[in-house]
């Protein structure tokens, strides 16, 4: 079996830098998620229909 600690460790440096960038981006407008806002756009919300009751994590 391959080790793939490497690659698995330069991917989270390349992600944790790319948070920063994020966070502190208007588009992600974090504080107000932060505050409960919805983050999905309208299409998003369109496409997953009726998920109350249910928990969904946007990728």
């Amino acid at each position: 079996m391959e080790d793939h600690a490497a690659s698995f460790e330069v991917n989270r440096t390349l992600w944790n830098a790319r948070t920063r960038l994020h966070v502190g981006s208007r588009f992600y407008d974090v504080e107000s998620f932060l505050h409960g806002a919805i983050s999905l756009g309208t299409h998003e919300l369109e496409l997953l229909g009726d998920v109350r009751g249910q928990a969904v994590l946007h990728l």
